[in-house]
């Protein structure tokens, strides 16, 4: 049964409630629509965009950098996170229902995700965009 869109927005609300603090605190900037960007020390640009899908109450982060006049360089997705065989051995959930509990997992699991897969992406200057390591070539 889907999720009623007041409930929706109240979720999305309250995981955010929790995460932008975080985000913040790693000294990334807000700006509207869900965008959070931070100039690196090399002047390269890293960019969180946090999304919530017209069809299901979750979450999605699309993290990228762009370097001067370049083109951005897309991030690890979200979504193999989720499934049982993650990229990185750890499974997340970024759903959210209508109990509130589900709300707080869901923003601990965001958290978690940033800390232990985008930041150390960002980190790593990558050169090209990130591929899912267990899909075939």
């Amino acid at each position: 049964m889907p999720i009623p869109a007041a409930d929706k927005i109240k979720g999305k609300r309250h995981v955010m409630r929790v995460v932008e603090p975080i985000v913040l605190g790693l000294g990334f900037t807000k700006h509207p629509r869900g965008e959070f960007t931070l100039t690196a020390n090399d002047g390269s640009e890293w960019r969180l965009l946090f999304s919530v899908p017209t069809f299901a109450p979750l979450y999605r982060i699309y993290p990228s950098i762009t370097r001067a006049g370049g083109t951005p360089i897309l991030g690890p997705l979200t979504d193999p996170y989720q499934a049982p065989n993650t990229p990185n051995g750890t499974r997340y959930n970024f759903r959210f229902h209508l109990a509130v509990e589900t709300y707080d997992r869901c923003a601990n699991n965001l958290i978690r995700w940033i800390h232990d897969v985008a930041m150390p992406w960002f980190q790593s200057s990558p050169t090209a965009s990130w591929r899912n390591p267990n899909l075939p070539e």
